[in-house]
């Protein structure tokens, strides 16, 4: 392998000529760059599906964040809601008691 890298930076930083080479060696340094280029694609191509999978598991959890945050939110104002009903039921309860305690005294 590191031989295979060796070849092709040579042959990259100063291409030989095609009449210098045999057609083995020609062939040869064609697969060389055929398996560089083919590695250097899937790579590519792992890292690219990597990424997306992360990206869209992180924008996954954002929306279930954002879902609970806005769950919550919700209960705890329906939460305040109640409560306030339930204390003007009693304020009304206690108005509607002492106005049937003033009735009674009046007409007694």
């Amino acid at each position: 392998m590191e031989n295979e890298l060796l070849e092709l930076a040579q042959y990259l930083w100063k291409p030989p000529r095609n009449d210098d080479l045999s057609e083995q060696e020609i062939q040869e340094l064609d697969l060389i760059t055929l398996r560089r280029r083919l590695t250097e694609k899937s790579a590519t191509k792992e890292e690219f599906e990597s990424v997306s999978v992360t990206r869209r598991k992180l924008k996954s959890r954002v929306y279930a964040q954002d879902a609970r945050d806005r769950h919550r939110v919700e209960m705890l104002r329906l939460k305040q809601l109640k409560k306030k009903l339930e204390d003007e039921k009693k304020n009304l309860l206690i108005q509607i008691k002492s106005f049937e305690n003033s009735i009674n005294i009046k007409n007694h």
